[in-house]
């Protein structure tokens, strides 16, 4: 599937079905708070993990599994979030510090696919998702070659590639929820489920 068709059906899909907005709103709303800089404080273990299941996030599936092992140190989870939310510093600062294995704030299992979902809700109009059926359709229609980059770091590509994806998004009157949609179609078009976050890494 092209980006053009994948457009145009995401666009009638959220024509068509209003649960779909309702979801998104919802979302945004409830985990915005839990995840805005000033409540990381209180931040449960249980609210954590019940973001990274689907039936609460109502958009991204099997990133459940890394939350266990990230919530067995809270205080490192909170400490590489409140990194990761300071709009203080450049995103690939902050990316580099929780991410960089160098780092005395680097934080395993925190890996794209987890703290991408949360920047988006945190900052719906300015941090896409980027996971791997993302990166996928990118590749596919040779907008950003992750295989190129793949030995760049997390804070190199990931702001490159969501820069690309907000462009897109922009010129075709899609926020930056609705574009999942569109990435999915493209990276997975043999399914019908909505996206899925895949983790590039699990470390």
């Amino acid at each position: 599937m092209d980006l053009e068709q994948a457009i145009q059906i995401t666009k009638k899909e959220w024509e068509t079905n209003p649960q779909l907005r309702k979801d998104r709103d919802e979302v945004i709303s409830k985990y915005g708070k839990v995840f805005n800089l000033e409540n990381i404080d209180n931040l449960t273990a249980e609210k954590f993990q019940g973001f990274l299941r689907y039936e609460n996030n109502k958009h991204w599936d099997r990133i459940q599994r890394p939350g266990g092992n990230l919530v067995k140190d809270m205080n490192k989870l909170k400490n590489a979030l409140k990194i990761l939310l300071d709009e203080n510093l450049s995103l690939s600062n902050r990316i580099k510090q929780i991410r960089d294995k160098e780092s005395p704030n680097y934080t395993p299992f925190l890996a794209n696919a987890i703290y991408t979902p949360i920047l988006l809700v945190t900052n719906p109009k300015k941090y896409p998702v980027v996971n791997e059926p993302v990166a996928e359709a990118l590749e596919q229609l040779g907008l950003y070659s992750y295989k190129d980059y793949a030995n760049d770091w997390d804070w190199i590509t990931i702001p490159k590639m969501q820069q690309i994806i907000l462009e897109v998004a922009k010129k075709n009157n899609l926020d930056i929820w609705q574009i999942d949609w569109v990435w999915w179609k493209i990276a997975r078009p043999e399914s019908r489920q909505l996206p899925i976050a895949l983790c590039w890494s699990v470390d």
